[in-house]
């Protein structure tokens, strides 16, 4: 119940809150950049905070990376990283 709160509630911040798009995202010392593929972002980021099946072969995956960093969304298509888009707390 709780993680389905929490998953509420970052979809609506992230419709209400302004979006920033990017080509990268860093994971700790790695760079995650548009094309790669979900496993290597998942490896390196590790688990995001909410994933959303959008539709067979999309889907979002949500990281909340902490209190002074904006929330993350990757998109990806097909398994490959297709966009990511940064939203305000």
């Amino acid at each position: 119940m709780r993680v389905t709160k929490l998953v509420v509630f970052l979809f609506c911040m992230v419709l209400l809150s302004g979006n920033a798009s990017a080509f990268g995202m860093r994971c700790g010392n790695s760079l995650i950049t548009l094309g790669a593929l979900d496993y290597e972002v998942l490896r390196r980021c590790g688990a995001p905070t909410a994933i959303q099946d959008i539709g067979g072969i999309q889907n979002r995956w949500i990281y909340d990376r902490g209190p002074t960093h904006f929330i993350a969304v990757v998109h990806f298509q097909n398994g490959k990283l297709s966009s990511i888009k940064y939203y305000q707390k």
